[in-house]
């Protein structure tokens, strides 16, 4: 059973006597529905509010579902952070995958040339000119092969952070 409201908000009453917010939505002629709460943990005056919350949404052309979807994959994953964090996740993860000496020789550059000036930093605050300077400081060694590796490791871990939700996208780490 339905108790609506306005502007597309009502209260659904199921048989097991659940009672569920949802907001109707229209987008391309077909309906859908936005959860926002169980009664009475979240009241009409609450209710209201997301739905005017998800309105905003729609009229700056954001669909709220997927926000709303995105936003829960997001808190989903791992709440590390930091370059080290992330990075030893990824390296993880990557074990499969490798031979049996590369996972040593990854994990060690990354404790010696990287996690030492970005490795406390976390991954979406780090800026390209950040990267750089470290990238250089292995540069001025003489070791311009172990450079270029740091920067192909980096790439892999921000591209794991952007799709893990951690990272941004403001630095591109391009050759």
């Amino acid at each position: 059973m339905r108790f609506t409201d306005s502007a597309g908000l009502y209260l659904e009453v199921s048989p097991g006597g659940s009672r569920r917010w949802f907001w109707k939505i229209y987008s391309d002629g077909k309906e859908s529905r936005l959860a926002l709460g169980s009664y009475p943990a979240v009241g009409l005056a609450d209710a209201r509010r997301a739905r005017d919350a998800a309105r905003l949404q729609k009229h700056q052309g954001l669909d709220p579902v997927q926000v709303k979807r995105a936003g829960r994959l997001k808190a989903a994953n791992s709440t590390a952070t930091t370059f080290r964090e992330v990075a030893l996740e990824w390296h993880s993860k990557q074990l499969a995958q490798w031979s049996s000496s590369h996972p040593t020789r990854a994990e060690r550059q990354f404790e010696r040339d990287l996690f030492p000036w970005i490795g406390s930093r976390p991954v979406a605050d780090i800026e390209p000119a950040e990267l750089l300077a470290t990238i250089r400081k292995i540069e001025k060694r003489g070791a311009f092969e172990t450079a270029d590796r740091g920067l192909m490791l980096c790439r892999q871990v921000w591209r794991y952070a952007i799709a893990t939700g951690r990272g941004s996208t403001r630095c591109h780490l391009r050759p």
